[in-house]
């Protein structure tokens, strides 16, 4: 745009520029232009070009055939001719027309035989020229004419429209197929200025709000509802493929119709995070923000009584629930009929539009303030030469309102004889993009003219692209006249001027420049005959203003001035200035300012860096979330951020007095002081860890990094460092040392008790081999690896259970339980140890109560309390069983006159692994063998809280004895009876192999039974087929589930024990395979697994286990099996 109007030098080209639509029809048909111009909205920036099709020869131009059927004014286009919007333009007679730079350019018509007809030559250039502001419309399309420019348009950006015809002798689908892929949009003749309207609506508004039109590709996608309706896809006739269509567009796409239902696309839904039926009967408005939903509303209803297009803007609720601003455009949908049936439209969010708006708002508001009250006359231009801005001195001064002087309005408070050169002036230097200063007569309100300058600097964005001028206008109307007065007395100053090094310079009472001698000049890069025209605020900075203005005010006064400032060049480069100033007097009266300018700008710039410097780092370090803290080469502090101060709660003053060190906590500080003051004098860097006491007064870690700082002469300069809180780290590194000692304890304690029982196992197998005619021996033997053996199991069994609670997986079966059979059951389990104490065990037992309670597991409750009890107390010892039912508690409690408990463990005596000091006073220690595992008091404390109750410990202290003491909540209420055996049960029917190996020939056996065994461990395997056999059965192995799989097919036994964890394939997935073969639907299958827990069994019986066995398994468990006469449940 800026070369055109360079060339032309006119002034209403800098106008707005409207949205160029070409249309094309048949020659005889130029009377349905009526129709199609009827819905045409007044005062849109569009111009209109017809290019018509058909009888070439008519006497008749086609401007006078065109002008009874519209009411446009009709233009017959001249060469040169510029595009104005609200006209409808046509080609001469015989010529063809084109466009290039919005002005019409003539070409003879095409021969015959050119396959380039008019309309797509318009098209082409038209493409080219207008890009996204094209637009063509084809009324009348016939003979391929237009097809190939309808494309070009629509690769530039712009839209084509073509109109739905079913005459003519050509079928509505057969045009449209036609036109597929070529045309934008197919209306009905009385609905396309309508689409029309609303694409250049859409342009429209995209310009007035900065938004770059989009891409035809994004347009299609944006604009998706209005495409569909223009190719006919109903909405309510095939809904399935009008959803498949809309739910494909990346944009917010919504309809709905005259009953209240909403469709919504896949981009809306998830948008809102809602669902069409929250939007159905207006539920739509329910998601518009309350201040903004009557307004809206209401734009829409109108919208629909007036059956026209509505576009509205308004916030709406995110699925976030953040509000987002929303901008929404919809048309109108017709039945064939002609009835109103719904709408369309799509919506997108311009939130980050809205607040640009914002901001830009208020950064406007702080420019017109400030310009406003400055004294010149402001103002600014785009990059299309438009004045955009007027400031209130240029409207008092000219009397012009504001919408007269914006775009080139100015010119016109210009003198009539200055006009032309003015506007001339301004346009040669906008083409160059250079600053300007020119001087004209001004129009003032009273109608007079005074003299005015005229000065501007261009505006380049951050990419360097040109967006315009800023400039001021000046009245120098009175300098004008003292000009020849101020030339009198410039000779006095010439020769200082000339030869001085300094700038020197002189400016009357209203500040405007009356002599630079060279230096001055060369320090501004302007020349005298345009500094004359300029103030010294032209050349001021804005920051400087203030300083300056009140220096020269000083001046005014007579007095004497020394000021710095910052000047800006013609060049646009600042330099750094001191200026000293004195009054000239001519006869006594003050005629001038004097002033002698010495250029400071290298030494402000090595100042100005070191502070930047400074003051950067200050800015960094205080916006960080570490300590940050710089020392000098002494040690001594010299900054510290602000989070260093809030840290800590003190003050930078507190700080300078050395009182950082009283933060340091007293074990730690000399070591901290040392070691800093050590890279202090070894000028190294330093790392160091102490306790600090924060602003709270709680002692935390602190952990402290510091570097040299050097100068760039290798000079030390002292620290940098930063510090952390490493509280949480340190109290981590500390819980995973204790855990570390735990877990070694407890592998150390479980392979020491692990070991107890296996080492009478190993001596009394080695002594059955030895002592095989001793009966007697082999019986006490036998009977010593069985009771080893079930040791063993418990071992694994209260493994698995503290497994099981640290997991949150231990459930409890609870059933009506009386608490004296749970305490005598109790008894028994801890007997062997209480006796082999020689402890006196006393039971104080309140008899028929009665609770809802998992009886086993409330008897392990006792069982490991009184372990606990008889291992830690001597010899001999007392040990008291009491339970008792005080209010709505029941109490358990179990004393013993054991070694006590240090205060100091009671808050971990419950912790898995723990151990207390098993030391008697008099020093002898308890035997280690009794110590256990530690983790008989975690599962009391678990299961106690899983009957809703509590356990307490008390101690009187060492040799003192101790109390634990269990509360549970009474009656607990019934949760129904508890299915499967317990697991005390389980456990004795499951005890030791050794059971199995004895000799059982004399066993009566019902009926011989093929039994198959499967198992990956060979040797359990063979020792469970020898105990079978024993019992009188015929037994085959399996090593894996497949070779068990195939073994059964073939073997077809009565009874399988499987194991569960083997390779190949498992347990759970052979017994699957087997229950789905017809022969093995009746066989009894036997899960035999070392997997005990309840997720195992149900899991083996959903995979068609009839029974689930834990080993080792007890021989009478396994005929009882084979023979069928009952079962483990």
């Amino acid at each position: 745009m800026s070369r055109d109007l360079s060339e032309s030098g006119s002034v209403d080209e800098l106008r707005t520029a409207p949205v160029i639509v070409a249309v094309g029809i048949r020659i005889g048909e130029v009377a349905e232009l009526r129709s199609f111009f009827a819905d045409l909205t007044q005062g849109t920036e569009v111009a209109f070009v017809l290019v018509a099709d058909g009888d070439t020869a008519h006497p008749e131009s086609l401007a006078t055939l065109v002008s009874p059927h519209v009411d446009l004014p009709v233009v017959e286009a001249e060469e040169g001719t510029l595009i104005e919007a609200g006209r409808l333009y046509t080609p001469p007679t015989g010529r063809v027309v084109v466009v290039k730079g919005r002005r019409f350019r003539l070409q003879p018509s095409p021969a015959s035989d050119d396959h380039v007809g008019p309309i797509d030559r318009l098209l082409f250039s038209l493409a080219k020229d207008q890009q996204s502001r094209a637009a063509a419309v084809l009324l009348s399309p016939g003979g391929g004419d237009g097809t190939r420019g309808l494309q070009a348009i629509r690769e530039a950006g712009g839209r084509s429209f073509l109109r739905k015809r079913t005459t003519d002798g050509e079928s509505g689908s057969d045009r449209e197929r036609a036109s597929n892929g070529v045309a934008d949009h197919v209306f009905p003749l009385d609905r396309l200025m309508t689409g029309l309207m609303v694409h250049i609506d859409h342009v429209l508004v995209a310009e007035r709000n900065g938004l770059q039109w989009p891409s035809s590709a994004a347009y299609a996608a944006e604009h998706l509802p209005t495409s569909v309706l223009s190719h006919g896809l109903d909405m309510e006739r095939d809904a399935a493929h009008f959803r498949a269509v809309i739910d494909s567009a990346p944009v917010l796409i919504w309809a709905n119709d005259r009953h209240g239902n909403v469709f919504l696309n896949r981009a809306c839904r998830d948008f809102f995070g809602a669902s069409e039926a929250d939007f159905r009967h207006n539920g739509w408005s329910n998601f518009i923000h309350e201040e903004d939903r009557e307004a809206f509303t209401a734009a829409y209803r109108v919208a629909v009584d007036r059956q026209e297009v509505f576009e509205g803007q308004c916030r709406v609720l995110r699925h976030d629930g953040m509000y987002r601003w929303m901008q929404s455009i919809a048309l109108p949908r017709f039945s064939d009929e002609g009835w109103l049936v719904g709408y369309v439209g799509s919506s997108f969010d311009i939130s980050r539009m809205k607040s640009s708006e914002r901001t830009l708002r208020e950064s406007e508001q702080w420019f017109k303030s400030i310009a406003d009250n400055a004294p010149a006359m402001l103002w600014i231009t785009d990059e299309h030469h438009r004045c955009t801005y007027l400031s209130r001195g240029w409207l008092e001064f000219t009397g012009q309102t504001e919408a007269e002087g914006l775009g080139l309005g100015w010119a016109d408070a210009v003198h009539p004889d200055d006009r032309e050169r003015a506007i001339r002036h301004f346009l040669a230097a906008a083409e160059r993009q250079q600053p300007f200063s020119f001087d004209y007569r001004l129009r003032t309100v009273d109608g007079g003219f005074r003299w005015a300058i005229d000065a501007a600097r261009p505006r380049f964005d951050d990419a360097g692209k040109f967006v315009g001028y800023i400039g001021s206008v000046i009245d120098v109307d009175e300098r004008k006249g003292a000009e020849m007065q101020l030339a009198r007395s410039e000779q006095r100053f010439r020769s200082l001027f000339d030869n001085n090094i300094d700038g020197i310079v002189s400016v009357d009472l209203n500040g405007y420049f009356t002599a630079a001698n060279p230096a001055a000049l060369e320090m501004s890069g302007y020349s005298m005959d345009e500094l004359r025209y300029l103030s010294f605020i032209h050349l001021c900075a804005p920051e400087s203003v203030d300083t300056l203005i009140q220096a020269f005010q000083r001046g005014l006064r007579g007095e004497a001035l020394s000021i710095e400032l910052t000047m800006i060049r013609k060049d646009g480069k600042t330099r750094d200035l001191i200026v000293h100033g004195a009054p000239i007097y001519v006869d006594g009266e003050l005629r001038e300012l004097f002033g002698i300018t010495v250029d400071v700008t290298e030494r402000n710039e090595a100042v100005a860096k070191l502070r930047e410097s400074e003051e950067r780092f200050r800015e960094m370090a205080n916006g960080l979330p570490l300590i940050v803290w710089v020392h000098d080469a002494t040690g001594k502090q010299e900054f510290v951020n602000d989070t260093f101060c809030e840290y800590f709660g003190i003050t930078r003053e507190m700080l300078r007095k050395e009182r950082w060190r009283l933060l340091v906590h007293d074990e730690d500080g000399a070591a901290y002081s040392e070691q800093f003051m050590a890279a202090v004098r070894e000028q190294r860097s330093f790392h160091a860890e102490a306790r600090v006491r924060r602003a709270d007064g709680e002692w935390r870690w602190m952990e402290s990094w510091g570097r040299p700082r050097l100068s760039p002469n290798g000079e030390f300069l002292g620290h940098i460092g930063t510090s952390v809180d490493v509280t949480e780290r340190k109290l981590y590194e500390l819980s995973l040392e204790e855990h570390d000692r735990r877990t070694n304890s407890f592998l150390t304690k479980l392979a020491r008790e692990l070991r107890n029982p296996l080492a009478p196992i190993r001596t009394g197998l080695e002594l059955l081999q030895q002592v095989q005619d001793d009966a007697a021996i082999r019986e006490e033997v036998r009977g010593t690896i069985q009771r080893q053996t079930r040791q063993l199991i418990k071992l694994v069994d209260n493994l698995v259970d503290i497994s099981q609670v640290s997991r949150g997986q231990l459930e409890l079966h609870k059933r009506p339980t009386r608490l004296d059979e749970v305490a005598h059951m109790a008894v028994e389990m801890t007997r062997p140890m209480i006796d082999e104490g020689g402890h006196h065990l006393t039971l104080d037992l309140e008899p028929e109560i009665e609770m809802e309670a998992d009886r086993e597991r409330l008897a392990q409750v006792l069982a490991n309390l009184l372990n606990n009890a008889a291992k830690y107390t001597p010899h001999g010892g007392q040990l008291i069983l009491k339970t008792a039912r005080h209010g709505d508690e029941v109490v358990l409690i179990v004393r013993d006159s054991g070694i006590g408990i240090p205060l100091e463990m009671r808050e971990r005596v419950f912790d898995a692994f723990a151990h207390g000091d098993p030391t008697a006073a008099d020093g002898d220690a308890w035997p280690h063998g009794h110590r256990g595992l530690g983790i008989g008091l975690t599962m009391v404390k678990h299961l106690a809280e899983l009957h809703g109750g509590r356990v307490e410990v008390f101690s009187e202290g060492a040799n003192r004895g101790s109390q634990f003491t269990v509360r549970l909540p009474a009656p607990i209420q019934r949760a129904g009876d508890a299915g499967g055996e317990s697991r005390a049960e389980r456990s004795d029917a499951q005890c030791g192999l050794a059971d199995g190996i004895r000799e059982t020939a004399s066993s009566t056996v019902d009926a011989p039974r093929h039994v198959l065994v499967v198992d990956d461990n060979f040797a359990a395997a063979k020792l469970l087929e020898m105990s079978i056999s024993l019992l009188g059965h015929q037994v085959r192995l399996a090593n894996d589930g497949v070779e068990a799989v195939h073994m059964a097919a073939d073997f077809l036994p009565d009874v399988v024990f499987m194991d569960i964890g083997m390779p190949n394939m498992d347990g759970y997935e052979a017994a699957r395979h087997i229950r789905q073969q017809p022969w093995g639907q009746a066989m009894k299958l036997v899960a035999l697994t070392g997997w005990g827990q309840d997720e195992d069994i149900r899991q083996s019986r959903e995979a068609g286990f009839n029974e689930h066995l834990i080993k080792p398994a007890e021989s009478e468990t396994l005929r009882r099996l084979i023979t069928g006469i009952g079962s483990v449940d």
